[in-house]
């Protein structure tokens, strides 16, 4: 019925704007986070060179102008590292595939497939595992993920509803 449609169609669209509210609690978090934990100090003679080193085709202005998001991505790492392992998380099979069946679904409904079976979902996630650099990626992803629960629960969350427009707003 059209009253079913117009649920599930809601249903779909709240369902896709979870992950975009979680996306930016994290953004958030890792800002507080960042300012409450400093500017760290590094051997920058050393972090330079082995930019340097690790990037050969590239010359000495790519590392004058990424050295300072480096350190702040290397900050961000650490303290990520930190939280990891003071909440214990640990990512295991069963996670890395509810994340490669989640990405797969969430590209199947871009393209207007909303009920993708899930023998599909299965054999996509496994593919995807097979690929090493597509493994480190659902880790990273899996952990996040991990992170943002647990952090979502340490914290005191001020949840409000907001319009689209509004919401779009917080990410300017």
């Amino acid at each position: 019925s059209e009253e079913e449609f117009r649920a599930k169609i809601k249903e779909l669209i709240a369902g896709q704007f979870v992950g975009d509210s979680d996306y930016k609690f994290m953004l958030d978090a890792r800002t507080y986070l960042m300012n409450k934990v400093g500017k760290l100090e590094y051997p920058d003679v050393f972090l330079k060179r082995f930019m340097r080193v690790s990037n050969p085709k590239k010359d000495e202005n790519f590392v004058e102008e990424n050295y300072e998001k480096s350190l702040e991505e290397l900050s961000w790492h650490l303290i990520k590292e930190n939280l990891v392992k003071t909440y214990g998380i640990k990512v295991e099979k069963e996670d890395l595939l509810a994340t490669a069946k989640n990405i797969t679904k969430m590209q199947f409904a871009q393209y207007g497939m909303l009920n993708a079976p899930e023998d599909l979902l299965e054999n996509y996630a496994n593919e995807m595992l097979k690929k090493q650099d597509q493994v480190e990626n659902l880790v990273n992803r899996s952990i996040e993920g991990k992170l943002c629960d647990e952090l979502k629960k340490t914290v005191k969350l001020n949840k409000k509803t907001v319009s689209l427009d509004e919401f779009n707003k917080m990410f300017a």
